[in-house]
């Protein structure tokens, strides 16, 4: 039976969250409105991932309740994933999305595929969506490489350290 890798724990009090990541990932120091950022070491498969939480006004005054809801209910559009990412990216796809859970919420899931032309890097993101009274929040661990199919295969080597990460997600509230 294979062990499962070393993990360090990671908690904002601030905004009640915790999670846990592998233990070889550093932490860097984000900038609002990330507000977590996470990347691997160094190599083959460069990845990095982040929490984004922005305000959202016309959820101020509406409970868990009612956005958890609306998350299961509402159709998805293709905004409620786009709307989180750096808004530099160009060329952005939406390959596929679904209605999942993240930790204690309901969330929505894509994987999306943009060109960064400040980077010169093609990349493939695994990016949950949810919200909360006041907040909306995007989950995105991203892979690149020179080109789509660099992109791809970085993406395909570090999908199931994104689900690990994100599986232990949770609000604490």
């Amino acid at each position: 039976m294979a062990q499962a890798a070393a993990q360090r724990a990671l908690r904002n009090a601030e905004l009640g969250y915790r999670l846990n990541y592998p233990a070889n990932w550093t932490e860097d120091t984000p900038t609002a409105p990330v507000r977590t950022s996470l990347t691997a070491p160094a190599g083959p498969n460069p990845a990095q991932c982040q929490v984004i939480v922005h305000a959202a006004e016309e959820y101020v005054g509406l409970t868990q309740a009612q956005l958890d809801w609306g998350m299961q209910n509402h159709p998805f559009y293709v905004e409620y994933v786009t709307e989180g990412l750096p808004t530099h990216l160009t060329g952005v796809e939406v390959r596929d999305a679904l209605a999942t859970r993240v930790g204690n919420r309901p969330a929505r899931m894509a994987t999306v595929a943009a060109t960064d032309p400040k980077t010169q890097t093609q990349q493939v993101m695994l990016v949950f969506v949810s919200r909360t009274p006041g907040r909306v929040w995007h989950l995105t661990c991203a892979a690149w490489g020179a080109d789509a199919r660099a992109a791809d295969a970085a993406f395909a080597a570090r999908r199931v350290d994104f689900l690990r990460l994100f599986s232990t997600f949770y609000w604490d509230n």
